[in-house]
């Protein structure tokens, strides 16, 4: 896949670049977008940690997923770069005209890597996991999630996941990203109305948009057109700011989106804000949400490619038919 980058963008990606940390605390399991949804929500909201304490792992395992579930991706809190003098739809059209689509060529594997961590560790809930998952091309795929703070390994085999809130995207999807944002908000509050939060927290529009878009660019069925007419969606949300000239968490060279947001029920509170990375390509780099106190939700990918097979351990573990098994050990 080819990033479109600018000589200036590419020095600027090289003096930016950081080391990736060395170590990382705790880990989370994926999916699971209705416990997810409370989860995240009920965080945003402050509500405080109940004080008796369920097994250690698997409240961090739910907890986490809840949050990284909403695909946040990155690495740490660091500055934008300087936003470039092209508006956001300008920038985002310009993102949209190149987005491509996952393509998986006969007798390969896609593989993605993936990195989720709340920060920072030792404050309510913190830590972080890493899922890998290997694509097939016939809708089936392969994935192990490892917990740094246990021993396990859980192997999975199962069809093609709807990333995140992608499963709230309108089927057919409408023509113009002005009937796309509509559409999404109006899923959005019928799922509100059938899963209602713990917290009776309810994401403002802009938050909702940025969350189904965030799950449609990771979904590997989402299609070059429906990738770019999401990209330019996102110019329509209030308080939203493009850089085209920014570097990832990692320091790769992206295309930053971000959203700020309030909570209705703490009308006094500082925002929060919503940070999406993506590549030249349209393909989702990283993204990250920031809370009050200091606290921030984050995954980030570290490899996305083409393999010949699926390591022997895993289809070992969980066979190679069409049949969903999940095996922890």
């Amino acid at each position: 896949m080819t990033t479109h980058l600018s000589e200036d963008t590419a020095m600027r990606a090289l003096e930016a670049a950081r080391p990736i940390p060395e170590s990382v605390d705790e880990v989370w399991s994926p999916t699971r977008a209705d416990r997810v949804l409370h989860a995240v929500l009920d965080q945003t909201t402050g509500s405080p940690r109940p004080s008796r304490q369920v097994s250690r792992r698997w409240a961090l395992v739910a907890a986490v997923a809840g949050i990284a579930t909403i695909g946040l991706i990155g690495q740490a809190v660091i500055p934008s770069g300087s936003v470039g003098s092209a508006t956001p739809a300008q920038a985002l059209d310009n993102l949209a005209s190149h987005a491509v689509a996952i393509t998986i060529p006969d007798g390969k594997f896609l593989k993605v890597v993936t990195t989720h961590t709340i920060e920072p560790t030792g404050t309510m809930i913190g830590g972080s996991s890493q899922d890998t998952t290997w694509y097939a091309d016939d809708g089936w795929c392969w994935s192990t999630t490892s917990l740094s703070d246990a021993p396990e390994v859980t192997y999975r085999r199962d069809t093609w996941p709807t990333a995140e809130f992608a499963a709230l995207l309108p089927q057919p999807m409408p023509d113009d990203p002005a009937s796309l944002v509509d559409a999404i908000n109006q899923r959005a509050a019928d799922y509100v109305a059938t899963h209602p939060p713990k917290a009776n927290f309810v994401p403002p529009p802009s938050l909702w948009v940025a969350l189904v878009a965030d799950g449609a660019f990771k979904d590997v069925r989402t299609s070059a057109a429906d990738r770019a007419l999401l990209i330019r969606s996102l110019a329509l949300l209030p308080n939203v700011t493009v850089d085209e000239h920014a570097v990832d968490p990692r320091g790769r060279p992206a295309v930053e989106v971000a959203v700020k947001y309030s909570d209705p029920h703490f009308p006094d509170a500082p925002q929060r804000e919503y940070r999406l990375f993506l590549d030249g390509d349209g393909l989702v780099l990283a993204s990250q949400i920031r809370m009050s106190g200091g606290k921030y939700y984050q995954s980030w990918i570290t490899e996305r490619s083409l393999v010949d097979s699926v390591p022997a351990d895993v289809i070992k573990t969980v066979g190679s038919g069409h049949k969903t098994k999940m095996v922890t050990r």
